[in-house]
């Protein structure tokens, strides 16, 4: 099993996007949470599942180094 994750180039940076947030810029985990209500309530489902990604990445362990 890898131990990195694959994000298809054409979806790379997508969220930032959504967001209106620079790509060289974090996204902040409470910004994530109440955009995450906003698009269960549009009904939105792509922005919905990046956002639950990007707040389930924020728990992985990144190796730094």
């Amino acid at each position: 099993m890898s131990d990195s994750i694959h994000i298809k180039p054409s979806h790379k940076g997508l969220l930032h996007k959504d967001l209106h947030i620079s790509e060289d810029k974090p996204i902040p985990v409470a910004e994530l949470h109440e955009k995450l209500a906003a698009a269960k309530r549009s009904g939105n489902v792509a922005e919905e599942r990046r956002l639950v990604f990007a707040i389930n990445e924020h728990h992985f362990h990144h190796n730094k180094g």
